[in-house]
């Protein structure tokens, strides 16, 4: 996967530009007329947490998913006299959620944007506006498979089993709340959370009540990652985590980053995860 495609469609959805007028780099390709942006992905960073969970389809089939994460480079140069003003509107771009949505379908998360180079007097841009800057992308890729599970027959027609024999689901709870807690936490204060569900990604945007003594604790598989938390468009504003053994209802145990506001009493606080 190259995710070109989802890039293409982050840079034109951004800054209002059409799909005609963003191109992958090629220093001897074709340019369009007028504006236009340039893309590259220069570095391509395989994460070391690769993971495979199941879904059951039905009695007969299971659905059998291998997801690999990493890190993507994208270098993105505009030639505009808006250049730098587009690169601040591409910066702040994961804080508008149809956006992320978007990303999200091709398996990327915007991370962080560099700082902004003038390159307009470089010999090869004859002088056009050129502004070019680094973008950090959480990326991944998933290999998912079909699996016919075959039933096992005593000659009398009793079940005996199930071929193949898979390992068990790899889509564990993820976990978030208050609490008046600020370190030293347990499974026990984990799973007293008010708020849970299964998922088989960190990402979300959630929004929590801390009242006065409470803190915001959010907590993850260990193999998902180290979270990144904004809150009203800023980074930050959390611990680094606790590491917490949790056992779920299939006594398959698993090591969750457990995470916790750096202040308490905040009421109404709607965070984004990524």
């Amino acid at each position: 996967m190259s995710h070109a495609k989802g890039i293409k469609t982050w840079l034109s959805d951004v800054t209002g530009f059409t799909p005609g007028q963003i191109i992958k780099a090629n220093q001897n390709g074709p340019r369009p007329s007028g504006e236009y942006i340039t893309f590259s992905i220069d570095s391509n960073i395989k994460a070391s947490n690769a993971f495979l969970w199941r879904e059951e389809k039905d009695v007969d089939t299971t659905y059998l998913n291998f997801y690999t994460p990493k890190e993507i480079i994208v270098s993105i140069n505009i030639y505009s006299k808006d250049g730098e003003v587009l690169h601040s509107k591409l910066d702040a771009s994961f804080n508008l959620y149809f956006i992320r949505l978007a990303l999200k379908e091709e398996n990327l998360v915007l991370i962080e944007g560099s700082s902004v180079n003038n390159l307009t007097g470089l010999g090869d841009t004859k002088f056009i506006p050129r502004f070019q800057a680094d973008y950090r992308f959480r990326a991944g890729e998933t290999i998912a498979t079909e699996l016919e599970r075959i039933h096992k027959y005593e000659i009398d027609g009793t079940i005996i089993g199930l071929d193949p024999v898979l390992p068990p689901s790899s889509v564990n709870d993820i976990y978030w709340g208050t609490l008046t807690k600020s370190s030293g936490y347990t499974e026990a204060d984990v799973k007293s959370l008010s708020n849970s569900i299964s998922s088989s990604t960190r990402i979300r945007e959630i929004t929590i009540n801390a009242l006065a003594g409470q803190y915001i604790i959010y907590a993850s598989p260990v193999r998902f990652g180290m979270a990144t938390f904004r809150v009203y468009g800023f980074v930050g504003g959390f611990q680094t985590p606790e590491t917490v053994s949790i056992t779920n209802a299939a006594l398959e145990t698993e090591d969750y980053y457990v995470w916790r506001s750096d202040n308490s009493g905040l009421g109404s606080t709607t965070i984004t995860i990524g």
